[in-house]
């Protein structure tokens, strides 16, 4: 499994994108690679972004 920068593993999951959408992470991942190292980073960041935006207007259970 990855590691963290901490050494733990961390569980994951697996899903699928269609290759059009990856296409384009492709590109830009290549094009700008001082924003990412590569796909599951962009992937992780698009994600984690949209988790933090989620979270800001939906108020605390």
């Amino acid at each position: 499994m990855p590691r963290t920068l901490r050494g733990e593993a961390v569980p994951r999951k697996n899903i699928r994108i269609p290759k059009p959408m990856m296409d384009k992470v492709e590109r830009i991942v290549e094009e700008h690679p001082e924003l990412y190292n590569n796909r599951q980073q962009f992937i992780e960041a698009a994600i984690r972004e949209k988790i933090e935006k989620y979270a800001l207007l939906k108020p605390d259970e």
